[in-house]
């Protein structure tokens, strides 16, 4: 946290989805937001880690890595990448400054957007999307620069996918604790958690990157 008093957040997202949505997170003027869209086509988990290993955290207040299970689950060689990933994040807690929060939805991002909807009961996420939304295509859906606004329309809501994704115990839970007696604002990650029969249903952790933001609170 700078001595503006803004929470400076950096965020790593697999596509532009991802970061068309937390964009809208800059209506609280608290936060301040930098995105890095990365593309893992060919380069799967290794490309984010790439990224993450060269690109600077300094100045913010912990580094978001969002990323989505569908590969480590249905590509067997991108678990040891996978692996490599959660590794470094853990050391980056361990040794640094800045918390590396490791974020992962099971499937995918889609899950937390259906999610939004009450009565979504986790059928397939590109089904539900064509279906109960207004998009042709799920490629159109992830085209829409306006997603936040649609999934935060009429009776959907971010609480009621918080509330939902709250409910399931995901494959990774990061333990942290928040020091506010000082002038800067300081998190510190004790523990990333691993719970292995989380790959057995659709989940997410992405309700930690609301907590830090406070964004309910708006």
């Amino acid at each position: 946290m700078n001595r503006e008093g803004k929470l400076k957040l950096k965020l790593f997202v697999e596509g532009y989805t991802e970061e068309y949505y937390f964009k809208k997170l800059r209506k609280n003027n608290n936060v301040e937001i930098t995105y890095k869209e990365i593309n893992m086509e060919g380069g799967g988990y290794t490309s984010f880690l790439e990224e993450i290993k060269k690109s600077s955290d300094l100045g913010f207040l912990a580094v978001f890595v969002v990323i989505d299970l569908d590969k480590y689950i249905c590509e067997p060689n991108q678990k040891k990448p996978f692996e490599e990933l959660v590794m470094y994040c853990k050391r980056k807690n361990k040794n640094g400054r800045i918390p590396y929060f490791l974020v992962a939805s099971n499937r995918d991002f889609e899950y937390f957007a259906c999610s939004h909807c009450k009565n979504y009961k986790d059928s397939d996420t590109t089904a539900y999307i064509t279906r109960n939304f207004k998009y042709k295509s799920l490629e159109d859906f992830k085209a829409d620069e306006k997603i936040y606004d649609f999934l935060n329309s009429n009776s959907r809501s971010y609480k009621n996918a918080i509330n939902k994704i709250r409910s399931k115990k995901p494959y990774i839970s990061n333990e942290y604790i928040i020091d506010n007696k000082k002038l800067d604002k300081l998190i510190k990650i004790k523990k990333t958690n691993i719970c292995e029969d989380a790959l057995c249903y659709f989940h997410s952790n992405l309700y930690e990157l609301f907590d830090i933001i406070g964004v309910e609170k708006v």
